[in-house]
């Protein structure tokens, strides 16, 4: 069942079940999270397998959408690997998972791309096995005011991305739920400068080094 999408029902924590590339065969290389909050996301990726680590690199990216359904337009403010500034898709729920269909330039060459989307965490609106479903996720954005970064965290999933100069840090964390301790997942460059922040920001509470730029508390 295909059902109409407002940017309100792509709030939540996504993560890749599998990607196809020019109607190719679908598989699963890589850990994907897409945390999109209001308008505003971050996405970390990283090789599934360990031992691909060598001759695949890790991702981050985070920014904010532009919406007219069923199209999205991604605008990366920060960027690790700096290759795609913007990207353009069509999004489709299909019996629960969400159905991303797009072009992406490699090398000169336009190449087509479907990736297929597994629900973590999403309001009611949507519904799926095994999900936490929210009536209204407790959402908070923040923006550095020094440098360029994001932190977006939504429930028990956060993603943060930092870069000043040639510096640059990225983190994704879980925890089991609200009392537990936050599990790092996987990071790019040095992210303990986040560790201070993240239990903060989860409670909403902003320093000077972060701005709120979105909170939706329940």
């Amino acid at each position: 069942m295909t059902s109409r999408l407002g940017l309100a029902d792509l709030s939540g924590v996504w993560r890749r079940e599998s990607i196809a590339i020019s109607d190719g065969v679908a598989f699963e290389d890589s850990v994907v999270y897409w945390l999109q909050a209001g308008k505003y996301f971050a996405d970390m990726r990283w090789p599934l397998e360990p031992t691909d680590k060598a001759t695949r690199q890790p991702s981050a990216f985070a920014g904010h959408v532009q919406w007219s359904a069923p199209r999205i337009r991604f605008c990366h403010e920060i960027d690790y690997s700096k290759e795609h500034l913007e990207d353009v898709a069509c999004i489709a729920l299909v019996d629960g998972r969400l159905i991303e269909r797009g072009k992406v330039n490699v090398a000169n060459q336009e190449i087509e791309f479907e990736e297929v989307w597994m629900p973590c965490i999403v309001a009611e609106s949507i519904v799926a096995e095994s999900v936490v479903a929210e009536a209204s996720p407790n959402m908070h954005v923040a923006r550095a005011t020094s440098g360029l970064g994001y932190i977006v965290h939504i429930h028990n999933f956060a993603i943060a991305l930092w870069e000043l100069g040639s510096d640059f840090s990225a983190a994704c964390w879980h925890r089991a739920d609200e009392c537990a301790a936050w599990e790092l997942l996987n990071s790019i460059g040095d992210a303990r400068q986040f560790d201070a922040q993240i239990n903060d920001i989860a409670a909403g509470l902003f320093n000077s080094n972060w701005q709120c730029v979105l909170q939706e508390v329940e």
